[in-house]
């Protein structure tokens, strides 16, 4: 009897457990039907922008406005009303006691009339029938702001992504500028240490056949030009070879020398004097006639060239100090301190040299260079070499230190100005240079 009772609670417990679990199992199906199966991922956060109909405020502003023009009841559409001061007697106002006479209105003047104030002697008036109302915003229900399409999330996301390439590439071309900038730099600096080591070979200076006295220029950086007119902007120039530049300007005897004795058309004559009334292509000449007399080869300097060695490591408008260096205006005269007299040159190497042994880089003569002119040096060679395209003058050639007749202003180490080819303008000269020998 025991042993039937166990059995029996076994079955129990056992059918009990079972129905459990069908129970559990349809509930489950039951939630799957209405789920639609598996549970669905989360659903990225909803996007807004700014309402444009409402501006963000979730209020839409309708304004109604009606305005009419009536017929002015106060002057019957005339424009003009009776003037009611003198009390039925438009034309007078009052009696005067002493003459007995009534005085003119001072209101209408005596006409009897006065323009309606009310419109103003126009006989109609405005009136407005309008008025305004506040509602909440249909498109954004008042929030102010209202979701993102599918197709604007899409475009933004595209934008983010392109932002993201843009500035990734952006990011690498900056690396790779700079890495190509470090190499240049680098390149530089062992071309100047290799051009400076060359230089300390060579002799610091030289006299030809004619005795003409030049003096090294070593490699080197500065920077060229200012911010005054056709001087900028101003650039870093890299003078990567040495070169010979005259110590003094051409002499008129050095220039019979070399171009025969009867060519001389100087204002001044002295054969220590400056030779001028040069043209460009007459010292191109003399150049070429000096290279065969004595085997060197010799041109015009460049203007990066003349201006380095002006300078002579100097960074301000002179190489030294300026009257102490310099025939300009007020100093070249016939008789000093007369300024109405005709200003002459003066033999060479009188003033005071530059840095570099330089003399009269300022004033005297004005003194060609190779470069054709530009009216500035936007995309003017860095490395000392002459700028020999473009131009803005028809060729005009460079001519540098300005001469006798200018004032301190045109005689600094940036100041330039321009000539052509054949003119051989007063006060013209030329200094030369001549390219290093190999040690």
């Amino acid at each position: 009897m025991t042993i039937r009772k166990t059995k029996l609670v076994v079955l129990a417990s056992f059918l009990l457990l079972l129905s459990s679990l069908l129970i559990l199992s349809s509930s489950t199906n039951a939630q799957k039907r209405r789920t639609g199966g598996t549970p669905r991922a989360a659903q990225p956060a909803a996007q807004f922008k700014t309402c444009s109909v409402c501006n963000g405020s979730g209020k839409t502003h309708e304004h109604i406005a009606k305005y009419e023009e009536v017929r002015c009841s106060n002057c019957a559409a005339k424009g003009e009303t009776i003037c009611d001061s003198s009390y039925g007697r438009p034309h007078y106002s009052k009696i005067n006691k002493f003459s007995g006479e009534y005085d003119v209105c001072s209101t209408c003047n005596g006409t009897g009339r006065m323009r309606c104030r009310v419109c103003r002697g126009s006989g109609t008036r405005s009136v407005d029938r309008g008025y305004d109302v506040t509602k909440v915003c249909q498109t954004c229900k008042g929030g102010g702001r209202i979701q993102l399409t599918r197709e604007e999330i899409r475009a933004n996301e595209e934008a983010a992504r392109l932002e993201a390439v843009r500035r990734r590439l952006a990011e690498e071309e900056a690396v790779r500028l700079e890495a190509e900038r470090r190499r240049v730099e680098d390149a530089r600096k062992l071309a100047l240490e290799s051009a400076i080591t060359f230089a300390n070979s060579l002799a610091p200076s030289l006299k030809n056949s004619i005795g003409m006295e030049m003096i090294l220029i070593k490699p080197g950086e500065f920077r060229m030009g200012s911010d005054d007119g056709n001087e900028r902007p101003v650039h870093t120039v890299t003078i990567l070879r040495p070169f010979y530049l005259g110590k003094y300007e051409v002499t008129q005897v050095q220039w019979r020398a070399v171009m025969g004795y009867g060519y001389n058309r100087s204002t001044f004559k002295g054969d220590n004097l400056p030779v001028e009334r040069v043209s460009f292509d007459e010292a191109q000449e003399f150049c070429r006639k000096l290279s065969l007399m004595t085997g060197e080869q010799y041109r015009l300097p460049t203007e990066a060239e003349w201006e380095y060695a002006c300078r002579a490591g100097t960074t301000g408008p002179y190489a030294g100090d300026f009257n102490s260096m310099t025939w300009y205006s007020l100093n070249s005269a016939y008789h000093l301190g007369d300024l109405e007299g005709e200003r002459t040159t003066h033999p060479v190497g009188q003033k005071q040299p530059n840095a570099f042994g330089l003399y009269d880089m300022h004033g005297n003569v004005s003194e060609w260079c190779e470069d054709i002119y530009h009216k500035n040096y936007y995309g003017a060679p860095s490395d000392g070499s002459a700028w020999l395209g473009g131009g803005d003058s028809d060729g005009y050639r460079v001519l540098r230190g300005d001469s006798v007749n200018g004032n301190n202003e045109c005689c600094r180490s940036a100041a330039r100005s321009g000539g052509g080819h054949s003119y051989h303008g007063k006060s013209f000269g030329v200094r030369v240079a001549m390219l290093s020998r190999t040690p």
